[in-house]
């Protein structure tokens, strides 16, 4: 959002050549006779789309001269002129582009004169032009801006150009990229056309790639399993569990994907007694937060007046939006809590079984087979088979390829879960950041398991140890760098002018690192390791509770609205950005831990009856799929828009957008979970099942580890039976 204001506004003095530049269908309509028959014939453009441009030609100049052609109705040009975009209001608020109505631009369908042999209709192609408004060359009066490489660099990407886009109905013999880039240049100057590049919804050429038709058929093949494990689930499993069928492997595989008894698992809203309950509330009100950050940051992006919007970032409320990066910590709070609780669980009943060789391979097996094939899967779809959506919207014409990114050459690097590191400037599917980073810590927890399994005291002496050296190269980097104290970049915000690296350092530096994100992931191992092996009741006086709560609330509203002044354009010392940088996520998880604490002993009052409300567990058990599918979800609602996105406010983003958004990922998550995660998880104990059993057979089965479907992969645990009130 970093626009030279002052740039567009000296633009602006020049209107009239501004318009004058835009890629106009209607200039060509106005004077028809300056194009002949053969205006195309030295071009390179495709013979259906010479025959379409000369009866467009034909037709415009037919009423101009209002000489009817008889038995002909060209009146389909007034439609075809109607459809195309306008320069509308509100350029300097960030109307860049210019919609036409797309409907009625596809709607053209008009027979050939009937002089003419051709026997086909003549029908309408939607196209987006970019043009090139250069600012610094305004002065010198040109009838048009050369499409040179600086002058179509969008101000917006650190450009020293404007690049505006108007939409164009095209006949559709020339709405393909090819085509429509020639002919605009061609009408419009030239080698010196302001036209840079020309896209085109063109259905014909809009097909699967060998690739997408793979991961299609890949997905049909998961639906068809899912509906015959469904059938013999439904018809015959349910009545006949101890028939000796039941018990073959290739049935269980198959009953693995069923998803009626999968969404029957899902859908048990029951704590049980013992476990965490008010973990399943707090993973939904993240996952809520973390749509709605996105949410916003696509709004911003598509509409046509992103200044208009701007300026609610200063209001104080907003920054619950602005700073929903705290979501993520939360994530990472929870995944150290269950891995923990659930480790320190089995390595009270068979110490020697837990720290085996074989039991640590299965430690880091299990973490990928849990987590990768829906993973693996979302990543396939984005790359390979959701441009083709994308390519049939009206919204995002030409923008596909930039929404996929670097997906068609980077996905295996998200496979491998480095993409916070590996070429980390050209992220595939940036969301998947997190699943990156979770997974490299998780493959360092041990340096912090072990000491804690030998002695409390050594476990907590290399927690602290870790905890500073985090502290400290997160201080560093910041006064290194002289780095923001927040990922989001407001436009008030003050800016060090000693910041000159890219902004991408902030990300591998900072947002995605590891050693950065490390605290409040063993703030979340040390509470499990504390609860696993403090079964007695632990007795709280009332106002340490109470102070306990009210610190923790406060804290948490602090870091969230403490950065208000700065995104208002407040100037902060490089000391308190540090200090802010280093220390903000360790109070997050800190005010975290008091709340599960507080709650998991009974002390949680009415917090605790709704944190752990039992409506809260199957969407719970949703959030891993849902985080996976939100950003694809959010997109592909944005991409059903057929007008131009006016930002009206928070809250008609909230109902247009928002709510959609979070039903459509929890519904989709509610499949994709079923057919790519417990069913997976269920097929990995039917074949490593023997790897991973329970040290004591002879634990009590109300007393044993549960499987429950949540979003970290590991285990909601039952604690022993020790009179704590829930």
């Amino acid at each position: 959002m970093q626009m030279n204001e002052e740039r567009l506004k000296k633009a602006m003095e020049h209107k009239e050549l501004l318009l004058d530049r835009k890629p106009s269908l209607e200039s060509v309509m106005k004077k028809p006779g300056l194009f002949d028959s053969a205006v195309l014939g030295n071009t390179a453009v495709s013979q259906k789309c010479q025959s379409d441009f000369q009866l467009m030609l034909l037709a415009a100049q037919s009423i101009i001269t209002k000489k009817p052609i008889a038995g002909w109705d060209t009146s389909f040009i007034i439609s075809q002129l109607d459809a195309c975009g306008k320069p509308g209001p509100g350029i300097l608020q960030g109307n860049f582009q210019w919609m036409g109505a797309y409907q009625e631009c596809i709607n053209i369908n008009a027979p050939p004169p009937p002089s003419n042999t051709r026997n086909y209709p003549y029908q309408g192609g939607y196209c987006r032009a970019a043009f090139a408004i250069n600012p610094s060359i305004m002065g010198r009066k040109k009838r048009s801006t050369p499409h040179t490489e600086a002058a179509c660099t969008s101000a917006l990407k650190g450009g020293a150009g404007v690049t505006l886009s108007e939409d164009i109905c095209l006949p559709k013999g020339c709405a393909n990229d090819q085509d429509a880039t020639v002919i605009l240049r061609y009408v419009t100057g030239g080698d010196n056309s302001s036209v840079c590049h020309v896209a085109c919804i063109d259905p014909e050429a809009n097909k699967l790639s060998w690739r997408g038709f793979v991961v299609a058929v890949v997905m049909c093949i998961t639906l068809a399993v899912v509906l015959i494990g469904t059938v013999i689930d439904y018809c015959w499993y349910q009545n006949n569990k101890d028939h000796h069928l039941a018990k073959a492997v290739p049935i269980r595989m198959l009953l693995a994907f069923s998803f009626y008894t999968n969404t029957v698992e899902i859908m048990a809203a029951k704590n049980r007694p013992g476990a965490i309950g008010a973990i399943h509330c707090i993973r939904v009100f993240s996952m809520v937060w973390v749509i709605a950050g996105h949410v916003f940051m696509v709004a911003l992006e598509v509409s046509n007046n992103p200044f208009d919007a701007v300026p609610i970032i200063k209001d104080l409320m907003t920054q619950v939006i602005v700073n929903a990066f705290f979501s993520v910590d939360s994530f990472f709070f929870l995944s150290g809590l269950l891995l923990s609780f659930m480790w320190f669980k089995e390595l009270k009943k068979n110490r020697k079984a837990v720290m085996s060789p074989s039991a640590w391979v299965m430690f880091y097996v299990h973490r990928i087979i849990r987590l990768s094939p829906p993973y693996y899967m979302i990543i396939a779809f984005y790359t390979w088979v959701f441009p083709y959506f994308l390519k049939q919207s009206p919204l995002f014409v030409g923008a596909s390829d930039l929404l996929i990114g670097s997906c068609p050459d980077n996905w295996w690097i998200n496979f491998l879960y480095l993409l916070n590191i590996i070429d980390y400037k050209n992220q595939c599917y940036p969301i998947a950041w997190y699943l990156a980073t979770d997974m490299q810590i998780h493959i360092f927890a041990p340096i912090v398991l072990i000491p804690l399994a030998i002695s409390p005291l050594i476990g907590f002496a290399v927690s602290a140890l870790l905890m500073v050296l985090s502290a400290a190269a997160s201080m560093f980097t910041i006064y290194y760098f002289h780095m923001p104290p927040s990922a989001f970049l407001s436009p008030y915000g003050a800016k060090d002018l000693e910041y000159t690296v890219d902004p991408s350092y902030y990300t591998f530096y900072v947002y995605d690192a590891p050693w950065i994100r490390f605290p409040v992931y063993l703030m979340g191992i040390l509470l499990g390791y504390y609860l696993q092996n403090n079964k007695r009741k632990v007795t709280i006086p009332k106002v340490v509770n109470i102070v306990g709560w009210a610190l923790s609330l406060a804290m948490m509203l602090l870091v969230v609205f403490g950065l208000h002044d700065y995104m208002g354009g407040t100037d902060i010392d490089i000391f308190w950005r540090a200090m802010y940088t280093a220390f903000s996520r360790t109070v997050w998880g800190l005010c975290l831990a008091w709340i599960v604490y507080s709650c998991y002993y009974g002390y949680g009052g009415p917090f605790n009856r709704f944190l752990s409300w039992n409506i809260w567990i199957p969407l719970g058990r949703l959030t891993y799929c849902a985080y996976l599918l939100h950003m694809t979800v959010a997109l592909y609602i944005m991409s059903t828009q057929k007008q131009a996105v006016h930002w009206s406010g928070v809250i008609d983003l909230i109902i247009h957008q928002l709510i959609p958004t979070i039903v459509f990922s929890y519904i989709g998550a509610i499949i994709w979970s079923s057919a790519y995660e417990i069913s997976t998880s269920k097929i990995e104990m039917i074949f490593l099942g023997d790897l991973r059993k329970r040290p004591h057979r002879e634990v009590q089965e109300t007393n044993a580890p549960k499987k429950d479907d949540n979003f970290n992969g590991t285990y909601v645990i039952e604690s022993d039976k020790n009179g704590t009130k829930f």
